[in-house]
């Protein structure tokens, strides 16, 4: 016969079986965000520094001053952000660089940087709207306006 100790001692393991398998399911939900977590970390170490810091020194720089830029240094930051080299950007390429850039960028500025270059609707930036839009000073009444 069981005595009271060995009872309580019965009883207090019972209740840690809920205990390990709420600890067993944090471990895999762990170990599955660490590995999300290193994915994502080498996804930003394959974005070549070089070509963000060019794309900065393009985007982050004042309208004003833009005409700087000579075609190659232009060329150059657009080939570095065309990840798939198809000679346009797609909105993935771009938002990855806009907010590598700036990683306070909201999805909505983001959203607003592209389809301020995006001047013919296609949802890619060719060369020649990455130059234009680089090279723009924009119309702030124009971006204060709503959209129509």
């Amino acid at each position: 016969m069981p005595t009271d100790l060995e009872k309580e001692m019965a009883a207090l393991m019972a209740s840690t079986e809920g205990i390990m398998d709420g600890a067993k399911e944090a471990q895999k939900t762990a170990a599955r965000a660490r590995r999300k977590s290193r994915d994502l970390q080498d996804t930003l170490d394959s974005i070549d520094t070089r070509s963000i810091q060019g794309f900065n020194n393009i985007v982050g720089r004042s309208r004003r001053k833009s005409r700087e830029f000579t075609l190659d240094d232009l060329k150059s930051a657009f080939n570095d952000v065309d990840k798939d080299g198809s000679g346009k950007l797609n909105r993935e390429e771009l938002r990855t660089a806009i907010q590598k850039a700036d990683p306070t960028a909201s999805e909505e500025r983001v959203d607003e940087m592209i389809n301020f270059a995006d001047k013919n609707n296609d949802g890619e930036i060719d060369f020649d709207e990455f130059t234009k839009a680089v090279m723009t000073k924009p119309d702030p009444d124009a971006a204060a306006a709503p959209a129509q």
